[in-house]
């Protein structure tokens, strides 16, 4: 079961899509590539495995994904049910979360809040409900560096090739002030978030069945003006070539290009 719950008007501004999953596993293992957003999950499930190096920790059931570096690897469990909140690069800071970079516990009053509703046993449309619910209860007023942040990461969506001192000066702050304020309340900057976004719309655009194009394909696609620019991005937010990465690709199973098999 998949449902796609709208988001409240009262979140709109600091939560980016609401949804369930309720089924068995496809996939043993998997690796999730770096997203311009973090996913908040409410899991309900048995705990995911998350690998790094040779160190493997289950996962709590309330976790962030964080604006990631790197590729993360997880074993799933039997049966997939959870809540994912998407949030974009200002949302964590509206329910008084810090900014991640990697997969993390949610602590403070909404963690507490969400594992405690994780636990209640509830069945799957109302703990959507709850979610949404705890979600608005915890949120928090807008301060002005979430405001500038929210404000220049709407530009960058629009077109993540915006160069960033057009977007300060359309905001009336600096070039330096825009990234200080992006650091402190999102934990990266307005140039990254621009590359992550790039990168995560070619990737999206992939078949997952049929030819794959070959990288200089991928090159003449994306708005990177020349194919060293592209694979240093690509390589540097993906940690894979863009050949490496296509050939991962047209081994996986998955029906989505942002997810590859975990290959152990």
């Amino acid at each position: 079961m998949f449902v796609h719950a709208p988001v409240p008007d009262a979140l709109t501004a600091a939560v980016a899509g609401l949804w369930l999953l309720d089924m068995p596993r496809e996939h043993a293992s998997e690796q999730v590539l770096p997203m311009p957003t973090t996913e908040l999950i409410v899991n309900t499930s048995d705990p995911y495995v998350l690998h790094d190096g040779d160190r493997a920790t289950a996962t709590p059931s309330v976790f962030l994904t964080g604006i990631r570096s790197r590729v993360v690897k997880f074993d799933n469990p039997p049966r997939l049910r959870h809540v994912v909140v998407r949030l974009p690069a200002h949302g964590p800071a509206r329910f008084g979360l810090p900014p991640s970079s990697t997969v993390t516990g949610v602590q403070g009053p909404l963690g507490g809040a969400l594992a405690a509703l994780a636990a209640s046993g509830l069945p799957p449309e109302r703990l959507l409900d709850g979610v949404t619910a705890v979600l608005v209860d915890h949120l928090s007023p807008e301060s002005a560096a979430q405001r500038t942040v929210r404000a220049a990461s709407v530009r960058l969506t629009a077109d993540p090739t915006t160069p960033i001192g057009r977007i300060a000066e359309s905001l009336g702050v600096t070039h330096k002030t825009l990234i200080a304020r992006f650091r402190r309340v999102s934990g990266t900057t307005p140039s990254r978030l621009a590359h992550l976004m790039m990168i995560d719309r070619l990737i999206g655009s992939l078949p997952t069945e049929g030819p794959m194009p070959t990288w200089t394909e991928l090159v003449a696609d994306s708005p990177y003006f020349d194919q060293s620019h592209f694979i240093r991005s690509f390589k540097q937010i993906i940690g894979l070539g863009p050949g490496e990465y296509l050939t991962a690709l047209a081994r996986s199973r998955y029906q989505d290009p942002r997810f590859l098999d975990a290959g152990r």
